[in-house]
């Protein structure tokens, strides 16, 4: 789009979003935002829709990748936690969650969304480089290497805090336990991955278990393809959606 048009988009859409805030017309603004660098207003008017809408999972998924394109990465993997505890196949989701992670060289927190992401675009051969690329530098780390608290451990240490997270806010509260666990076998002297570990088991003493990770699926070409097949006209569908919040209605609509 030229600059008038991009102009043009921004003040309909801007328009129609201070007449009703509560449309979903807030998405394409923020979106357009976005790509425009305009990120605090962007972020604004995400914030503001959601609000409104709380359980729009695209309006989630453009605020984590906002944050993450304005130089916010850390509350741009809380955000996209969140999307992807909600719809772990997410693609965009999981790309942005991927990027983030191997952009901050955390390479434990990028295997989850990498392999997921391998699995459902089997065609697209950057994931499996990506892929191969964390597991490789994973082998390299020593955790011996690790710095003691006060020089560093907790930078040191980051990617593995970021995989609790991750584990935590998809509901897997034992795998969170069993990686602060390994940090304490690395660092016994971590008082606050102590303190971690007694939070998470009181958590889970009070709230029923939760339910048994699905068995995975043959990945047949008839399944890949199907997911495929769906997932495009899931894109093709919101697409024509943010060309008709664009369009000028007629008077009376």
């Amino acid at each position: 789009m030229s600059t008038e048009e991009v102009a043009a988009k921004l003040a309909a859409y801007r328009e129609r979003f201070a007449k009703d805030p509560d449309s979903g017309v807030f998405i394409a603004l923020a979106d357009l935002l976005r790509t425009e660098g305009e990120f605090e207003e962007a972020l604004r008017v995400l914030e503001q829709g959601l609000s409104a809408r709380p359980d729009s999972l695209s309006a989630t998924v453009v605020m984590g990748r906002t944050l993450l394109e304005s130089g916010r990465g850390d509350e741009a993997r809380t955000v996209l936690a969140a999307a992807l505890q909600r719809d772990p196949d997410n693609t965009l989701a999981l790309r942005l969650m991927a990027e983030v992670s191997t952009a901050a060289e955390d390479w434990a927190a990028a295997l989850p969304p990498l392999e997921r992401l391998v699995e459902l675009e089997p065609e697209e051969p950057r994931w499996r480089s990506s892929l191969s690329e964390a597991r490789a530098q994973l082998d390299q780390f020593d955790p011996g290497d690790q710095p003691a608290p006060g020089e560093g451990g907790r930078a040191a240490s980051f990617a593995t805090m970021t995989l609790v997270d991750i584990y935590v806010a998809q509901g897997y509260h034992g795998r969170a336990v069993a990686a602060l666990e390994q940090m304490l076998e690395v660092n016994p002297g971590r008082d606050d991955v102590r303190e971690r570990i007694a939070v998470l088991l009181e958590q889970a003493a009070e709230a029923p278990p939760p339910p048994p990770a699905p068995e995975p699926e043959p990945a047949a070409t008839e399944a890949v393809d199907e997911r495929r097949q769906e997932r495009n006209e899931q894109r093709q569908q919101f697409a024509r959606w943010l060309e008709q919040a664009s369009q000028p209605q007629e008077p009376g609509e």
